[in-house]
C-alpha cells in the first residue's frame, strides 16, 4: 500500500451492504490479495435515531452468515448484542466516533470492546471521549483482572471516499503472528488491546516489567515497575512530551522533549490498577497526540 499501511478494516454502511455480505467479503478477499495486506471485513451500524442516532462498528463478523444487524432498527443496547451475537465466538462491537456526530450517549449499554479515540475529524481527541474511556477502564477494572477484558482504544479514518485511508485516524497494532493474509491476528490484536491509537500516523508505545499494551502484571506492593517508551515520528514531526497516566487520569510523570527510547522505573501501587501513556508531537507548532492502550497492574 502506498500509505505503508500493514492491515486495513472497510466498514462499509449497512444500507450500502444490505443482502451483499457475501459480496462484500469477496471483494474484501480479492483486495486483500491484490495489496498483499489484510483487508478485513467489517460493517458499520446505525441505532434507532429515538435512543441515540449513534454508530457502531461490527468487527471479526461470519464471513459466511449474510443476517447482518439493520441500520435504525435496534436499541443501541440490541445493536450491540446482535454484534456480538454475530459470530459469537470471535464478533464485537466498537462504538464509533462517541462525541462526534451522532452522538453516542448510551453509556449504559453493554457489551462493547472500545471506543474511537481518532477519526476523519479529529487529529487530538475530544477530552469527553478521553474522559469516558478512562471511566469505562476503571469502573471495568475487575472483570479485566477476571478475564483481560477492556474498553480498547482506536484511532479509525471514518473514510468517506478511496484517498481518506491513511491521513487523519490511524491505529498501531503489535502482531506478533502477523502475516499478510492473516486477518484473525489483526481481530485478535484489537480484541486484546495491543494497540496505540493516532491522529496522523506517529508511533508512540510503551512496556511495563517487559509486557506490552494490553497485558497484565502480577506484581507486589512497592515493588519496582519499569517502563520503557518508544516514540517514532512521522516526517517532520517531533515529539515533545510524553505523559504517564494512572487510572485516575492523573499525570504521574511526564518527560520533555524525550528520546527514541525512555526508561522510567516507580514503585508498584498498593492496589490494582492500569497506566496509559500520551505522547505528543509538534509539526510547526500544531500538535498531534497518540494514546497508548493501558497496561494493567494486579496488585494480590
Amino acid at each position: 500500500m502506498s500509505k505503508g499501511l500493514k492491515w486495513i478494516v472497510i466498514t462499509d454502511h449497512q444500507d450500502g451492504i444490505n443482502d451483499l455480505w457475501l459480496t462484500y467479503v469477496s471483494q474484501c478477499n480479492t483486495a486483500q490479495t491484490k495489496c498483499g495486506i489484510p483487508v478485513l471485513p467489517g460493517l458499520e451500524v446505525t441505532a434507532l435515531e429515538a435512543d441515540s442516532g449513534a454508530d457502531a462498528l461490527g468487527y471479526a463478523l461470519s464471513e459466511t452468515n449474510s443476517n447482518l444487524p439493520v441500520n435504525k432498527s435496534m436499541t443501541p443496547q440490541a445493536l450491540l448484542t446482535a454484534i456480538n451475537d454475530h459470530n459469537p465466538s470471535t464478533s464485537y462491537p466498537i462504538i464509533a466516533h462517541p462525541y462526534g456526530e451522532p452522538d453516542w450517549d448510551t453509556w449504559t449499554a453493554t457489551g462493547f470492546r472500545g471506543i474511537e479515540l481518532f477519526s476523519a475529524e479529529v487529529e487530538t481527541p475530544n477530552p469527553s471521549t478521553v474522559s469516558q474511556w478512562f471511566s469505562l477502564l476503571r469502573s471495568g477494572l475487575a472483570d479485566t483482572m477476571n478475564n483481560g477484558r477492556f474498553v480498547v482504544a482506536m484511532g479509525n479514518s471514518d473514510a468517506h471516499n478511496l484517498w481518506g485511508p491513511g491521513d487523519n485516524g490511524m491505529t498501531w497494532a503489535y502482531i506478533p503472528n502477523y502475516s499478510s493474509s492473516n486477518r484473525t491476528a489483526v481481530w485478535d490484536a484489537i480484541r486484546a488491546g495491543r494497540l496505540s491509537a493516532t491522529g496522523t500516523g506517529n508511533l508512540g508505545c510503551f512496556s511495563l516489567n517487559n509486557l506490552s499494551q494490553g497485558s497484565i502484571v502480577n506484581t507486589t506492593p512497592g515493588s519496582s515497575l519499569t517502563f520503557k517508551l518508544v516514540q517514532q515520528p512521522e516526517t517532520g514531526d517531533t515529539c515533545t512530551q510524553i505523559v504517564i497516566y494512572d487510572q485516575y487520569q492523573t499525570a504521574i510523570q511526564s518527560f520533555a522533549n524525550p528520546s527514541t527510547e525512555t526508561t522510567w522505573t516507580t514503585p508498584a501501587p498498593p492496589l490494582d490498577g492500569f497506566y496509559i501513556a500520551k505522547f505528543v508531537f509538534d509539526n510547526l507548532g500544531i500538535q498531534y497526540e497518540v494514546w497508548a492502550n493501558p497496561i494493567f497492574v494486579n496488585v494480590p
